[in-house]
């Protein structure tokens, strides 16, 4: 069975239900397309297996123990880097959408708080979604400061900076 927008929407709330609150204690990526996230939850520990696999899409809980590979791949050791310690604040599916976005509390390297996922009652549509920030990792995350957001480039609020053209010597 395809897993579409209905179905996805059930999953999600189950997830919810088991994941909100948790902080992610261990992040694993047993195959190239699936990663498994131990959640330490509200009295009880959960593994979330996510997959994107181009077959096989899905989201869910699992008990299995999965082989993981000796040498962890790049990827999942950026995962671990960024997401490691972090708590799941929200998990949200936008309407009508085969998405599910997670919004994450975690430190950063100076040890200050920051959110990771899109920003509180986004919703996932309209002017509130934002690019991926750019820089080291930013393809895989969305960062979004507690005091509000960064300006994008071309929109409003950058565009207000006056763009100069270059000098003679340049």
């Amino acid at each position: 069975m395809p897993l579409d927008a209905l179905c996805l929407t059930a999953v999600a709330a189950e997830l919810r239900a088991a994941v909100a609150g948790g902080k992610i204690d261990k992040l694993y990526q047993p195959t190239r397309d699936e990663v498994v996230l131990y959640v330490r939850g509200q009295g009880e520990n959960v593994r979330l297996l996510l997959s994107a696999n181009p077959g096989h899409p899905r989201a869910n809980l699992t008990t299995l123990n999965r082989e993981n590979p000796e040498q962890p791949p790049m990827f999942c050791m950026l995962l671990r880097k960024h997401l490691q310690g972090a708590r799941i604040l929200e998990l949200n599916q936008p309407p009508l959408e085969r998405i599910l976005e997670f919004r994450l509390e975690t430190l950063d390297e100076l040890g200050d708080r920051v959110e990771l996922g899109p920003p509180p009652g986004a919703g996932g549509h309209g002017p509130q979604r934002q690019p991926p920030a750019a820089g080291r990792g930013g393809a895989y995350h969305r960062l979004h400061p507690p005091g509000g957001r960064r300006p994008w480039p071309g929109s409003a609020a950058a565009s207000a900076r006056p763009v100069l053209p270059p000098t003679a010597g340049t």
